[in-house]
């Protein structure tokens, strides 16, 4: 049987040997760099409990930004394949997030998975009535959004076959 507190007792414990190896690191003289799927912004509870001086590579190195989450660099998506990645999702169904360096855009604050996300980033998503040029120009990342895996699984492969090359 699993006493109710040894869940939160093992986060708070992991939370405290991160920081721990953290400072370890910088007392070392060794530089800590993170990197992750989501946004920089998305990572900023991060960058004080651990102490971090150097880059942070949000959007797996889509977007480099320093600690106070100013961009060193970013490597925004093609607009044209942006908007037929965009278009390729919506005609299939799937709902649309588009992110760009320090935005989510989101049409539905009701979508499905809108509220998990906000939670896990700590921050809200921009609602707009549609994606504009201005929009997809500055995207670095565009995911697909379904409850329906079938769904997302067929047009992920329609976007691999119609845009693999590019």
């Amino acid at each position: 049987m699993t006493c109710p507190l040894a869940l939160p007792e093992r986060k708070f414990e992991r939370t405290r040997s991160a920081k721990e190896a953290a400072r370890e690191l910088h007392d070392a003289g060794i530089a800590l760099a993170i990197t992750s799927g989501r946004p920089p912004r998305g990572m900023s509870m991060l960058i004080e409990p651990l102490a971090l001086q150097g880059a942070i590579a949000g959007f797996n190195g889509g977007v480099f930004v320093n600690p106070d989450l100013i961009v060193i660099e970013s490597h925004t998506l093609d607009p044209a394949i942006a908007q037929q990645s965009l278009k390729l999702m919506l005609d299939q169904g799937l709902d649309v997030w588009v992110y760009t360096e320090d935005e989510w855009l989101i049409r539905d604050k009701e979508a499905p998975h809108v509220a998990r996300e906000t939670w896990t980033v700590k921050f809200d998503a921009k609602v707009v009535a549609s994606f504009t040029d201005m929009h997809l120009a500055h995207a670095v990342k565009i995911v697909g959004i379904s409850d329906d895996f079938a769904l997302v699984a067929a047009c992920e492969k329609a976007v691999q076959n119609t845009l693999a090359t590019r």
